[in-house]
């Protein structure tokens, strides 16, 4: 009965193992190729997130010139009617980087040189240069205005009524 059982036995092994083959953990190459796939999504993973944290700085800097421009332009008086007697009409002369050569805006004659830079701030044209500062543009001038020099009236500098101010890209 011995003999029967084992022969039995074995006949089941074998029809299991016809079954369920055993196990194939793979050869050295395929375990290798595992590796090497392995490494590459990692390396993918890692430029992934290199990729999102450069979208989330630009994303960020983006913003951050959006909220310069709102706090620009919430600062920057109402423009003075073209039949106001005490306005003072200013084009700006604009760097070659400029969408535009040249803006004009009126500013009243007891505005301050703040108003200039709030102004500029605001509009877009300036978007590609980071620093910058104004020239006053009549003959003889050398006079420059810089933002530390925003508490100075508009009239001290000899602007009215009309008047031509460069503003000059730092970088160049």
């Amino acid at each position: 009965m011995d003999q029967n059982r084992s022969k039995v036995q074995s006949e089941n092994q074998k029809q299991v193992s016809q079954i369920l083959p055993t196990p194939n953990y793979g050869s050295n190459e395929e375990m290798n190729s595992n590796n090497d796939w392995s490494e590459t999504r990692k390396e993918q993973d890692k430029e992934f997130e290199d990729s999102l944290s450069e979208d989330k700085i630009r994303e960020e800097a983006k913003l951050a010139k959006e909220r310069k421009k709102l706090e620009a332009t919430s600062k920057l008086e109402s423009e003075p009617s073209s039949n106001e007697k005490s306005c003072i009409t200013i084009a700006f002369k604009l760097p070659r980087r400029c969408k535009t050569s040249r803006l004009s805006r009126r500013f009243s004659t007891s505005a301050k040189a703040d108003q200039l830079f709030n102004f500029l701030l605001a509009s877009d044209e300036l978007n590609k240069i980071k620093n910058w500062h104004l020239q006053l543009g009549f003959m003889g001038s050398a006079n420059s205005i810089y933002r530390k020099d925003g508490d100075k009236f508009l009239s001290d500098y000899g602007l009215s009524p009309r008047g031509l101010i460069i503003v000059v890209d730092d970088q160049v």
